[in-house]
């Protein structure tokens, strides 16, 4: 081991070590500073070990699968899906929400309007519906993502 790698062992020990006990560590901008010139050593200046897959021919015809291509997508395909994502989960939000007013509304004057169960009873499998729906529009996309190796800070 290099004296060079066991420097920054040592500064990322220090570094870890909380100020007190049971408290959490906080850095200051001395504390960046002090590790700036040990950049490089993080790996942030590196370059990948190997190049994204570029299709999804190689993959599938190792399993014997079919050819089909599909491109790489970048950050910015990824960032603009993420965008579309939350877009489609503000129109549910608003929906929720507006059922949300109209069951409180049902639930605090029961016997006011006819078939008021019946009614409450749908708009909680209504909600119920499309809180799933929310979820699965997220948890697709991140499956996508995840598959296509997007790095996570894309979707955010």
């Amino acid at each position: 081991m290099s004296s060079f790698s066991i420097a920054t062992v040592v500064l990322l020990c220090a570094l870890a070590l909380p100020a007190r006990a049971g408290q959490s560590p906080s850095y200051t901008n001395e504390d960046l500073d002090r590790v700036a010139p040990f950049r490089g050593e993080t790996g942030v200046d590196s370059t990948p070990a190997f190049r994204p897959v570029a299709s999804t021919e190689q993959a599938s015809s190792a399993r014997g699968g079919s050819t089909r291509r599909t491109a790489v997508q970048g950050e910015d395909y990824w960032r603009r899906e993420a965008q579309r994502v939350r877009e489609r989960q503000r129109r549910f939000d608003d929906q929720l929400e507006a059922l949300r007013r109209t069951l409180e509304k049902r639930r605090a004057h029961p016997g006011a309007m006819p078939h008021s169960d019946s009614q409450v009873r749908e708009s909680e499998r209504r909600i119920a519906e499309l809180q799933r729906r929310r979820a699965e529009l997220e948890s697709d996309l991140d499956d996508r993502a995840r598959r296509a190796r997007a790095l996570p800070g894309w979707l955010r």
